[in-house]
């Protein structure tokens, strides 16, 4: 008989395959639903992979059945925010099957309903919360396999193929690799290749001499040519004839043309340029985002200009976002429909937008960066991976992605560091989501000391006050979501503390080491706020301790007074931080505001200075500052700094220019400071500091802990390209 089974927040209607969360439904397809029903009816056992297959597809049925299987599991792990790696509800059992880890309660029966889960090609109406959460695309091993297998079945079988959406239409020809020239390094930020969309060049950005410049090459050429004026640009695209570009640069957007002259401007942008986005679509149009003024206190938008009419720039009213989601133009559809990213923390979605009704409707979920290829082609990015998802312009679906290549870097939240010819071919950088780092003790002279811990994708928070336990952030690369751990240098364990969702946390120790202060989404709200959790508690047993973020607050230091450092956003844009200070049972209070970002605070050892890097000046130095007395912050370093961490007393202070560790001297006169003169202390190619959080840790014994990143320099000086052709 058909039941509700519930496990945790979610519950399980098993005569309709309908999954709820706290009330909400989640659709799920039909095979995953089915393969969920199956796993709830044997929680805590393992259900034969074999045992799967007969309840998923009859014994007449051919199929490329373990991708398939594992689709349909990912599929569920994506709708529960599960992760494959640390998993909470599904375990995979290596060649045997899946396990469900979690009690399951069973309800009173359920009322028979007349259909099952949503079938697998049925596309969905624009309804965020009714939207079926989206899959691992198919490997390519696995659709070759099945085709192959298909061929060998010769005469004597009849069976009815059609390629519809079913099929990716990409095949690989060949791959190329560049390599850039001596002193070049690509940027990390902003979308940093182009290829022209007959695929003959392709644009990029690299570090040289200091400042980052575009530069084209001619795929048939050796050398590229840099174009004059793009000093410190941000953004490339081509022109849909590919002899022009167009990218950001000191605030303007500006084109460069085929005459390689200096670049002219189009628009001034009222946002700084860094986080925006920009296409040169097939209807001649720049498509790019920016704020709807300077004092605008919202996210930026969609904006449009004609080159030839640059005077007319105008803002699209486009009724898709939500007051917190960011929007990033792709690219624009023969229907003339504009593809946008739109940024809501785990969940992007990639959506089909008509810019004269604003009308929209979800192509893709969980994907960024879309580029439509001419054949009938969506090419996406997503957890580190470009995928193939054939298209049919003429009603707007989708069908199964296919998986083109992994180890794709990063562009910030609008897609990946890649663009797609007309053609198919495909450039790219590589690079890992998240970079490996290793872990190192380094004293005072430079001499590093290996951690026992394997190499990963963590990040180094903060440590116990007897430096025997490390906070770390793990990030999930599929789902977009972290894990919170602590881990016991001495011994090697680690331990759960939480997790959230929105890529990011920041976390503290207090100085007593009982409890942890961290920043998560647990309740859903559209902004972290502070929760606290015992150390060594199970998880889910945290604590909420502030609310009303502006942008998200991220704790940053704790004193041995009690305060609690942590920084929130500030509107309107550009966004600015502030620091706040927090003491329990008094309301939160500003210790540093005004414009520009402060960020890594850190209370000195007798709670009464808080020192923070800032880029007030344009570049980023380390300040000092009383707490709770008047007084005006003091700049102690010149020529650059960040990450400041307290010696053992008040009368040192550790920070880094580059990869320089650098030692001030503070003397002190009531509330006045004076910094002696900067010590260079050693110099490594440790990892730099996340926006909210320092990952420079000091240990009782006066040690630095602190990351190495791997190959990371290599990555950024070569440029891929996977040429493609039709099936």
């Amino acid at each position: 008989m058909a039941a509700r089974l519930r496990f945790g927040v979610y519950e399980f209607d098993s005569g309709t395959c309908e999954l709820t969360k706290s009330g909400h439904r989640i659709r799920l397809q039909e095979q995953p639903a089915r393969m969920l029903r199956r796993l709830l009816e044997h929680p805590g056992q393992v259900v034969t992979r074999e045992a799967l297959r007969q309840e998923l597809w009859p014994s007449d049925t051919f199929v490329a059945f373990d991708n398939s299987l594992n689709t349909a599991a990912n599929k569920i792990r994506a709708a529960l925010l599960d992760s494959a790696a640390n998993p909470r509800y599904l375990e995979t059992i290596p060649k045997t099957g899946y396990r469900f880890m979690v009690p399951v309660e069973r309800l009173e029966p359920a009322e028979a309903a007349p259909s099952m889960a949503e079938p697998e090609e049925q596309v969905n109406d624009v309804i965020p919360s009714q939207l079926p959460q989206a899959a691992p695309p198919a490997t390519r091993r696995g659709a070759i396999a099945a085709v192959a297998i298909v061929l060998l079945m010769g005469a004597g079988l009849s069976a009815v193929w059609r390629r519809d959406l079913r099929e990716s239409p990409r095949t690989e020809s060949a791959r190329l690799t560049i390599d850039l020239p001596p002193g070049q390094q690509l940027s990390r930020f902003g979308r940093s290749v182009a290829i022209s969309p007959d695929a003959s060049k392709v644009a990029y950005i690299a570090n040289s001499g200091g400042s980052g410049r575009v530069f084209i090459r001619r795929l048939a050429d050796d050398q590229p040519h840099t174009v004059p004026g793009s000093d410190g640009a941000y953004g490339v695209t081509f022109s849909p004839e590919g002899d022009q570009v167009a990218f950001f640069a000191n605030g303007k957007l500006k084109v460069a043309g085929p005459d390689n002259a200096n670049p002219r401007d189009l628009v001034s942008l009222n946002a700084p340029q860094t986080g925006l986005s920009l296409t040169w679509a097939a209807d001649g149009f720049l498509y790019y985002s920016d704020l709807h003024a300077a004092s605008d206190p919202g996210f930026p938008r969609i904006w449009r200009v004609s080159p030839a009419r640059p005077s007319e720039a105008v803002e699209l009213a486009l009724d898709i976002r939500q007051p917190l989601d960011t929007t990033y133009p792709q690219t624009v559809l023969p229907s003339g429909d504009l593809l946008v990213t739109i940024n809501r923390g785990p969940t992007n979605k990639v959506t089909a937008v008509r810019a004269r009704s604003g009308a929209s409707r979800v192509l893709l979920e969980h994907a960024t960066g879309a580029r439509y290829v001419d054949r009938g082609e969506l090419v996406y990015f997503w957890g580190g991976k470009l995928f193939s998802a054939p298209f049919d312009a003429a009603s707007g679906r989708a069908g199964q992605a296919l998986e083109i290549v992994s180890g794709v870097s990063q562009d910030g939240w609008s897609g990946g560091q890649a663009d797609v010819a007309r053609n198919g071919t495909v450039v790219y950088i590589a690079g890992p989501p998240y970079d490996d780092r290793t872990l190192v003790w380094v004293d005072k002279a430079g001499k590093e000391e290996a951690v026992p811990a394997p190499p990963g994708h963590f990040f180094p928070l903060d440590l116990s006050p007897d430096g025997s336990r490390l906070l770390l952030m793990k990030p999930e690369v599929y789902n977009q979501t972290w894990s919170l751990w602590t881990v016991d240098l001495r011994r090697g364990a680690w331990s759960k503390v939480a997790q959230g969702g929105g890529g990011r946390t920041g976390a503290v120790w207090t100085r007593d080491g009982k409890n942890i202060v961290y920043s998560s989404d647990a309740y859903g709200g559209p902004m972290v706020n502070l929760y606290s959790i015992a150390a060594g508690a199970v998880a889910g047993s945290e604590k909420r301790l502030l609310e009303d973020a502006e942008l998200g607050q991220f704790p940053q230091s704790a004193s041995a007074c009690g305060d609690l450092v942590y920084i929130d956003g500030t509107r309107p844009l550009p966004v600015n931080t502030s620091i706040w200070l927090w003491r329990r049972g008094a309301k939160p209070e500003t210790v540093v505001d005004g414009p520009g970002w402060k960020l890594h605070p850190a209370i000195s050892p007798d709670c009464r200075w808080i020192a923070y890097d800032s880029d007030i000046t344009g570049m980023k130095e380390i300040y000092l500052k009383p707490i709770s007395q008047p007084g005006e912050a003091v700049r102690l370093s010149n020529g650059g700094g960040n990450s400041p961490v307290w010696g053992s007393s008040i009368n040192e202070l550790f920070y880094r220019t580059g990869d320089t560790m650098n030692r001030v001297k503070l003397t002190y006169a009531g509330n006045t400071v004076t910094p002696g003169r900067s010590e260079k202390l050693f110099e490594g190619p440790y990892a730099p500091p996340e926006t909210w959080s320092n990952h420079i840790l000091l240990g009782p014994d006066g040690r630095f802990l602190m990351s190495k990143i791997h190959n990371e320099r290599d990555t950024l000086k070569k440029i891929h390209i996977i040429l493609s052709g039709v099936r």
